[in-house]
């Protein structure tokens, strides 16, 4: 059965306080995708503590390197420098808590750049990540970004060393390409599960949206029965009853 997870966004707001501990420890058997921007910037402190939950419970992680006003891409070449270094600092201390997986955002489109040359910014990084003990993931955004489509996904697998990628459903759901990804399945590796109506990235408990959750179970089952499934809710209550939405259909 496919990895059931949640995402620490339900603590956005809030940042490392001893509660989010809790929940991470009351949660222990989750794979949780540590969400590392904003009041969540993972620090040596927070790696330590995020390392020991590994070592007591056998707690699994990945990490969302930093997305916030992040673009590997940019044409301002200082941005994407520092982008960039943000987010080897981000899978550097992932390593230190023992993350599996690093997410990475695509960056957006910039007609100044080829595709050999977005490939050179993602193979470096996703070398990276395979240098410390991770697997990189590149994410699906919406139209802006350089990878939102499937047929985006076959273009850069074949100019990628690595080609691993990740399906983020909301943003599917958005360009109403959620159907064709799943088609691509077998060149996905790992998912972000939400909901939405189809116009704004709401972050929904499943079933709350317009997505149509049985074929997507049903496919990836079928598929890929051993891959992460990340819940992003923005909050506990929402991540549990998301959680509890995807095992009964994976049962």
């Amino acid at each position: 059965m496919p990895t059931i997870g949640g995402s620490t966004l339900f603590a956005w707001d809030e940042g490392y306080s001893p509660g989010f501990f809790r929940v991470l420890e009351g949660r222990r058997r989750l794979f949780w995708e540590i969400a590392d921007d904003s009041h969540l910037r993972v620090t040596d402190e927070v790696a330590s503590q995020l390392s020991a939950l590994r070592k007591d419970y056998g707690t699994r992680f990945s990490v969302h390197t930093p997305f916030m006003y992040k673009d590997i891409l940019s044409s301002d070449v200082i941005k994407r420098d520092e982008s960039i270094s943000d987010i080897r600092q981000s899978i550097s201390l992932a390593s230190k808590y023992g993350a599996e997986y690093a997410v990475i955002h695509p960056g957006y489109r910039n007609d100044d750049l080829s595709l050999g040359e977005i490939a050179e910014v993602w193979n470096d990084l996703l070398d990276f990540c395979a240098d410390v003990g991770l697997t990189g993931l590149i994410e699906n955004l919406t139209k802006k970004a350089v990878f939102c489509r499937p047929e985006d996904l076959y273009n850069f697998k074949r100019v990628l060393r690595r080609p691993s990628f990740v399906l983020d459903t909301g943003h599917a759901n958005i360009e109403g390409t959620l159907g064709a990804f799943m088609e691509a399945i077998r060149d996905l590796s790992y998912f972000h599960i939400h909901d939405n109506n189809g116009t704004s990235d709401s972050h929904l408990r499943l079933g709350k949206g317009t997505i149509d959750w049985d074929p997507f179970f049903s496919k990836v089952t079928q598929f890929k029965p051993n891959a992460p499934l990340v819940v992003e809710n923005m909050t506990v209550e929402d991540l549990d009853g998301s959680v509890q939405f995807a095992l009964k259909r994976l049962s």
